[in-house]
């Protein structure tokens, strides 16, 4: 599962600036991954493509992952990932305090600009599956009107279906489309997300349950998750790389990871995600 990027983009995208825009700006960091893609681009080579022609050599399935509203050090000035669409559009933004400050997808040119940018990744890339990261980061919809607003996602997710429909259509195989949401069901329903409408309509394949940053819940209740979406979609349950405890966080050792696999095997998984290795 290949992930394309921040707010900015990890390829020469016409929708959104490229994340090597950050190294006009010097006010911004300048990492050297970030030249390294730009000079990878500039000597002819997408490694993407690359990632993906090798998948299938390899018998993997190549996916690829889109960060639906990713706010990474985004209270840090010198971050190279926050976008000019941001820092110019402040009505554009949802407006809680700290890492929750992110794009107000009640608003059309928020939406419209996304799905531009999903549409052209799907021209330019031919993946087995798309991934709509909704966990980084997990706000969509205004504090205290999710429920009032969770159609106007519902109907966007509807959209995005279109678009990889199309895809698959043109590709002349299957678009798997998986999103990624809190670890419980109440969890989602609180931020709007109706996977249940989702997942019997059709509009996702599979739903990935999983904490929001960097832990990993061992709890996951697989069998309400089945209640709620029904038999239509698989539900494979993830893991991140730390575990939180008392207020901190630490990375998780092997037998915890293991501890986990065999609680969600126990409760019927048929697969495991593990994200951000």
């Amino acid at each position: 599962v290949m992930n394309l990027n921040s707010q900015r983009a990890n390829f020469p995208s016409k929708t959104f600036e490229p994340i090597w825009k950050s190294l006009d700006e010097p006010e911004r960091d300048h990492l050297d991954y970030i030249r390294a893609l730009k000079a990878l681009y500039e000597s002819g080579v997408d490694p993407y493509k690359v990632w993906i022609d090798r998948c299938r050599v390899k018998g993997i399935q190549p996916w690829i992952s889109v960060r639906m509203n990713d706010l990474h050090r985004w209270d840090e000035p010198k971050s190279p990932n926050i976008s000019t669409f941001w820092h110019e559009h402040p009505e554009y933004r949802l407006k809680p305090e700290g890492w929750e400050n992110g794009l107000d997808y009640t608003l059309e040119p928020v939406r419209k600009r996304m799905l531009d940018f999903i549409t052209e990744v799907l021209n330019r890339y031919d993946p087995e599956g798309l991934e709509l990261d909704l966990m980084r980061f997990r706000r969509y919809l205004p504090i205290g009107r999710e429920k009032e607003c969770a159609p106007i996602f519902t109907a966007y997710m509807r959209e995005i279906r279109k678009v990889v429909n199309a895809a698959a259509a043109k590709r002349g195989h299957t678009i798997t489309l998986s999103v990624r949401l809190k670890s419980k069901p109440s969890g989602s329903r609180e931020l709007g997300m109706e996977a249940d409408v989702w997942a019997k309509e059709g509009i996702v394949d599979v739903i990935v349950p999983t904490s929001p940053w960097q832990s990993f819940d061992f709890d996951i209740p697989l069998a309400e998750w089945r209640t709620w979406t029904g038999d239509k979609v698989l539900i494979v349950p993830s893991a991140d790389e730390a575990i939180t405890e008392n207020g901190k966080r630490r990375i998780a050792t092997f037998e915890e990871y293991g501890r986990w696999a065999s609680i969600m095997h126990e409760r019927g998984a048929k697969g495991l995600y593990l994200f951000n290795f």
